[in-house]
């Protein structure tokens, strides 16, 4: 099941990126807190990462206040 989910993910982030790069979705960019972004990324794969032995860990440094599309920015960082 856990495997069948990867497979759809990948899918569905395939699927996103050609949609994009042709123009059919539009990136709709917001000022987005990266440290913020990637601190909930991070808690998103905990539960995996601990079943593998696997430590994420977010280093100390600056939060970054850009301008990106958090949906394709947060996948970016699962990825």
């Amino acid at each position: 099941l856990q495997s069948a989910r990867k497979v759809e993910e990948l899918l569905s982030t395939v699927l996103e990126v050609q949609m994009l790069e042709s123009g059919a979705v539009p990136m709709q960019r917001a000022p987005t807190h990266l440290r913020a972004l990637v601190a909930d990324a991070i808690a998103s794969l905990q539960g995996a990462a601990c079943a593998t032995n696997v430590v994420i860990d977010l280093a100390p440094g600056d939060d970054l206040e850009v301008a990106v599309d958090p949906r394709f920015m947060r996948r970016s960082v699962e990825n």
